[in-house]
């Protein structure tokens, strides 16, 4: 990855505060599940659109913590459960160790989809698509 992706991927997440965030390639990113484990993925992606901001009572407490339900099982990229739950449902800051992402399989995963691929972030818990990066410039090698 390139700087400049690493940059745009970490604004991005910084906009989701109470998503699952964890690092890859030096960057924080949503990770929830494939669109194959989601019922909710079924749904057509919308691309385009302005970020929609909410108010306090997004991590107001829920059943879950600050959401309905804990995350989903069978995370993509060997992405631990249990870190995920931890910090989108019991977390209002920070998010996972520096270095997480070296352990799961998210920058290999990437390499493999060679350098064209985008990828489709999903949020951890409904399954809903969030993003797609990169778009609009290669990502670099």
């Amino acid at each position: 990855f390139s700087r400049e992706m690493a940059t745009f991927l970490s604004l991005a997440t910084a906009a989701m505060q109470r998503r699952v965030v964890l690092s890859s390639a030096g960057m924080a990113l949503t990770w929830g599940m494939s669109p194959m484990h989601s019922v909710a993925a079924a749904q057509p992606l919308q691309v385009g659109g302005a970020l929609v901001r909410g108010d306090e009572s997004l991590m107001s407490p829920k059943a879950h913590g600050t959401t309905a339900t804990p995350v989903q099982q069978n995370l993509r990229w060997g992405v631990d459960r249990e870190t995920a739950d931890r910090i989108c449902s019991y977390n209002r800051h920070y998010a996972e160790y520096s270095g997480y992402f070296k352990s799961t399989d998210f920058v290999k995963a990437v390499q493999d989809a060679g350098p064209d691929a985008t990828v489709t972030y999903y949020d951890s818990v409904s399954g809903k698509p969030l993003f797609v990066a990169p778009r609009g410039k290669p990502r670099a090698a």
